[in-house]
């Protein structure tokens, strides 16, 4: 992402402000007030939708639905789900609403399918205050404390007016010296992917990890076992809390001290689906709209996980619906010239040639063929040129050991799993 110019630092940093004690309070209240809140800003995105996305308007026109017929949150059911393929079509077509300041992510998620995600300036303040709850779901988060994003890119702002201030280090930095930054930097607050930080537990000691003292590690993007959370927790000395959120749907879910995954029901309203018919289940496919995004409007979006939805009671207080069981898709890791390379960096290898190259890739597979050997499949997008094999090899290249051998495939089917699932990392070789 790139960064807030000052005028929209400030704008969203004051926003950030007004809004805060509202999204603060709301997951302890009661079910009406949160539901007030999910029906106003569902109803609102589905008119903008609507009179300004040609994608949509087609959409609900030919299911014969229009947003004047979403009268109660349970009449959402009646209008259409989207998948990420129609998105990335309507993205491409300029079929989407768009905003004249936004800032763009981009993500593949467990499908692999590349989508770039515009986030309207003047509606990032709620991801900001939705970032702080994820930070203080202990509840000893200082103004004065600091974190560090071991991610894949840093957010658009470093602190909050000097307080609760952040650093970056990208996932493709050297993994010693990213543990040299950590030891001078002894964060409070450590975020970074499960599988990143299980290579972080290899090149140093438990008695080095303690001692940064951290408060908290938020783990997120990856699956990640109860176990393994508890084996971390142990090896540093805090808690080890995981997060779920994508870039479509924002903050969805976040695991308290307790083991409970509270929904964020003011930032993704969820339904759970069945995957053939669509209907809804307690338990099923999950599907969600973000309700902030109205520059890439995600309304009734399949984000291709399972799990369950359910209502009770937890000792930290929360009354959001809680996300049960959930299953998302695990990666591989690549073993080369002796080197773990983790589904986090070598993630970051490809979005690093989608963000910083602008390489026109619509879709990819990285596969591990051999101890020695890399495949890159890649469908190109509409306006890729005769030499993207070329480029995505070079970008490749990079970042891989330099005895790799690395092939491209271009073309129109990507490979799938022995399950049948599609990741946009596979180790043909398995796993570590």
């Amino acid at each position: 992402m790139r960064r807030f110019s000052l005028s929209e630092y400030l704008r969203a940093a004051a926003l950030a402000g007004a809004v805060a004690p509202g999204y603060l309070i709301r997951p302890y209240l009661g079910r009406k007030h949160i539901e007030r809140f999910q029906y106003s800003r569902i109803k609102r995105l589905l008119h903008h939708a609507y009179e300004r996305s040609p994608f949509y308007r087609e959409k609900y026109a030919n299911a014969g639905i229009h947003p004047n017929d979403f009268r109660s949150l349970r009449d959402l059911a009646f209008f259409p789900c989207v998948t990420k393929g129609e998105l990335v079509d309507a993205i491409e077509a300029g079929a989407l609403p768009g905003a004249n300041r936004f800032i763009e992510s981009v993500s593949s998620g467990s499908s692999g399918k590349v989508i770039r995600v515009s986030h309207d300036v003047k509606d990032t303040h709620a991801y900001a205050v939705g970032r702080y709850r994820i930070l203080n779901m202990l509840g000893n988060y200082r103004p004065m404390d600091r974190t560090l994003y071991v991610y894949t890119s840093e957010f658009p702002a470093r602190s909050f007016f000097g307080f609760y201030r952040s650093w970056f280090v990208s996932t493709l930095n050297d993994i010693n010296d990213t543990i040299d930054r950590m030891l001078k930097l002894r964060p409070h607050v450590l975020c970074i992917y499960p599988s990143h930080l299980l290579e972080l537990i290899r090149h140093i000691s438990s008695a080095q990890a303690q001692s940064l003292r951290l408060k908290l590690i938020s783990l997120n993007s990856e699956m990640s076992s109860r176990s393994q959370r508890k084996m971390l927790s142990e090896y540093f000395g805090c808690p080890v809390l995981d997060e779920y959120s994508s870039e479509e749907l924002g903050w969805v879910a976040t695991e308290c001290q307790h083991g409970t995954y509270h929904v964020w029901e003011d930032m993704a309203y969820l339904e759970t689906l069945d995957r053939a018919s669509g209907a809804r289940r307690i338990s099923g496919e999950i599907t969600g709209t973000n309700l902030h995004n109205f520059a890439t409007p995600f309304i009734r979006y399949r984000q291709g996980d399972m799990g369950s939805l359910s209502e009770g009671l937890c000792m930290c207080g929360r009354k959001t619906l809680q996300l049960d069981g959930l299953l998302g898709r695990q990666n591989d890791s690549f073993l080369l010239d002796g080197q773990t390379l983790t589904p986090a960096y070598l993630l970051d290898t490809v979005y690093e040639m989608l963000l910083v190259d602008r390489l026109p890739i619509a879709d990819f597979c990285l596969i591990q063929e051999s101890p020695s050997a890399v495949r890159m499949q890649i469908i190109p997008a509409k306006n890729a040129g005769p030499d993207l094999e070329l480029a995505v090899s070079r970008g490749l290249a990079r970042f891989l050991p330099s005895n790799t051998r690395i092939e491209i495939e271009v073309t129109d089917k990507l490979l799938k799993t022995r399950t049948g699932k599609r990741n946009p990392i596979i180790s043909a070789i398995g796993k570590r």
